[in-house]
């Protein structure tokens, strides 16, 4: 665990770095294509919901944003709620830039994995999903409330991406799965040993 928080700097550099190694994926030409930044913001609760990590983030136009409860998030075009603004949000407790290697990295796959849950995505280069049919699939999304963030999609993507990002650290699949949900609400631990072993 690192002793000081991660600057932004080093956080945008991780995701640029894990959407190529891990998701096959450039962030940069993405980014370039849609004509968007990326901007990345500190979220701190309910009195000032947002403050900035990294780029030129208006944290105060950033308040329409619903992820104020979350822990971590990625917004893919944020002009959904901002009309005008070309940028993609990437958002994350100040507790989270505490974590490990391995378990910061598991928050960010998991965030990445819904950015390319977006249809106008799907023609771009990246990892394979997983099957629909893989054990890990059907039984994480039996288990997830049913949500249109954590859909059949997310799933594929997500189990793939933690199949490459335990191969890269040496860690289990279930053990990056287990990283990268421990945030939601819902995760359970036990649960996730007992049923969604591979």
């Amino acid at each position: 665990m690192p002793a000081v928080p991660r600057s932004g700097d080093d956080v945008r550099a991780r995701l640029r770095d894990l959407a190529r190694d891990v998701f096959a994926f450039d962030l940069d030409a993405y980014l370039a294509a849609f004509g968007r930044e990326l901007w990345g913001v500190t979220l701190r609760g309910h009195s000032a919901p947002y403050g900035p990590l990294f780029g030129e983030p208006n944290v105060e136009r950033l308040a329409a944003m619903p992820y104020v409860d979350s822990e971590a998030g990625y917004c893919a075009d944020v002009g959904h709620y901002l009309p005008g603004v070309a940028a993609d949000v990437f958002l994350v407790k100040p507790d989270r830039l505490l974590e490990g290697e391995f378990e910061f990295d598991a928050l960010l796959v998991h965030e990445l994995a819904h950015l390319l849950c977006d249809p106008d995505l799907r023609e771009l280069p990246m990892i394979a999903p997983e099957p629909p049919t893989s054990g890990f699939v059907r039984r994480l999304k039996n288990f997830v409330p049913d949500d249109w963030h954590h859909t059949e999609r997310f799933f594929a993507i997500f189990v793939a991406v933690c199949r490459r990002l335990g191969e890269l650290s040496g860690r289990s699949t279930l053990d990056t799965i287990a990283a990268g949900l421990r945030h939601e609400q819902w995760f359970d631990a036990e649960y996730l040993a007992q049923h969604c072993a591979d």
